[in-house]
């Protein structure tokens, strides 16, 4: 199935040259992660088609997947 992955923040400078669209055969979000080596770890939201998601959410053929870093401050 064909996905987007848009790594938000500081994510899309740490992991750039992701394949758009991406060809996949991951079920859930936490699957796609791990398929493109990012870890788990830095996502801290996810929206799945503008929903908030979790890394147990069902991925479908032309989802849109954001992934968004935790942010600081001060």
């Amino acid at each position: 199935m064909i996905v987007r992955l848009r790594l938000q923040a500081t994510l899309g400078q740490k992991y750039p040259g992701l394949a758009e669209p991406l060809d996949t055969e991951a079920a859930t979000v936490g699957q796609l992660l791990d398929q493109q080596h990012i870890p788990r770890s830095e996502a801290a939201m996810l929206f799945l088609n503008d929903q908030r998601a979790s890394l147990g959410s069902a991925i479908h053929d032309g989802d849109e997947i954001r992934v968004f870093p935790l942010l600081g401050g001060g």
